[in-house]
């Protein structure tokens, strides 16, 4: 999604607004089971987005990606609907 949000970021007027309605995150989150939990969001200026998913084996643990390049492993209590950044 990464490299996906960049495109979108320049072909949006610099902006990130709507990213998270895009096809490619669209249909990223359709391959994850429904039950799931899976999360995107970009704040209020356009600034910055970031998107999670639990993991299917450890329903404890999510991963996260966001507009400033992080991909890491997150706590699943933090992949929430309003996530702009994962968390450090």
């Amino acid at each position: 999604l990464v490299p996906a949000g960049e495109v979108y970021y320049g072909a949006n007027s610099d902006s990130y607004t709507g990213f998270c309605s895009n096809p490619v995150v669209s249909n990223a989150f359709s391959q994850i089971p429904s039950s799931q939990n899976k999360q995107c969001s970009s704040d209020v200026t356009g600034n910055s987005w970031a998107a999670c998913a639990q993991f299917f084996t450890d329903n404890t643990k999510a991963y996260c990606v966001d507009s400033t390049g992080i991909k890491k492993e997150i706590n699943n209590t933090s992949c929430v609907s309003n996530i702009i950044v994962c968390p450090l």
